[in-house]
This record gives C-alpha cells, sequence and structure tokens, in this order.
C-alpha cells in the first residue's frame, strides 16, 4: 500500500471512529444517570454528609468531562 493511501484511510478511520464517539457519548448521555452514579460511588467510602455533598457535584463534573 502507498504511503498517501495509509494516510487516506488512516483519516477515514479516524473520522469513522469520531462518529461512532459522538453517538455513544449521546446515548450515554441520555441514559446515564451521572448524579446517580457519584452518589453510588461516595456511598461506600462512608463520607459524613456534608462532605458527601460537597463531592458530588465536582465528581459529577468531572465525570461529564471524561464522558465528553
Amino acid at each position: 500500500m502507498c504511503m498517501a493511501c495509509a494516510k487516506a484511510s488512516a483519516r477515514a478511520n479516524r473520522a469513522d471512529f469520531k462518529a461512532l464517539s459522538r453517538r455513544l457519548l449521546q446515548q450515554i448521555q441520555a441514559h446515564y444517570p451521572i448524579e446517580m452514579a457519584a452518589k453510588m460511588l461516595l456511598r461506600p467510602l462512608d463520607l459524613p454528609a456534608g462532605v458527601s455533598h460537597a463531592l458530588q457535584g465536582p465528581l459529577s463534573h468531572a465525570t461529564r468531562w471524561m464522558l465528553r
């Protein structure tokens, strides 16, 4: 395979991957309860209620950022 063909193929694969990633992200954002997941993650840590509540917002925000 020539070098130009390999580069074109890589760009096409990258574009396909980005399109798939966008579709998956839309589905995850529509159906995955991020706030509930954050609460479920913090529950076993048995933190004081105020600390747990204070961490839920930043944890939810970080999760949304990672899933984008």
